[in-house]
């Protein structure tokens, strides 16, 4: 089994005071044997341009990537999106499974 770390962009369930949710980063880490599809976010910055919902250290110029994960044994996918261009974070699961990391 090969790993990568990745930030993670979420969004949060506590409302502002604004009365709407905003967007919170946290690192997780896949296996890449179960990673399936990636394809760029461009819903979700919208969503946060359009709004202002930017998390802290994050801005317009920041792009995001949705991986889809099979779990062994399922027929059915989760979906995370992180943070970073889809080359680079194809780059990255390339670069886990060749080094065995």
């Amino acid at each position: 089994m090969n790993f990568v770390y990745l930030t993670e962009i979420y969004e949060n369930e506590d409302i502002t005071s604004s009365n709407r949710k905003n967007f919170s980063l946290r690192e997780i880490v896949i296996n890449t044997s179960h990673v399936v599809a990636i394809r760029d976010d461009l819903r979700i910055k919208k969503k946060m341009t359009t709004h202002n919902l930017w998390p802290k250290d994050l801005d317009v110029r920041n792009e995001f990537t949705k991986i889809s994960i099979n779990f062994a044994g399922s027929q059915t996918s989760s979906h995370v999106t992180v943070v970073g261009a889809m080359s680079l974070v194809l780059e990255k699961i390339h670069g886990a499974n060749n080094n065995g990391t």
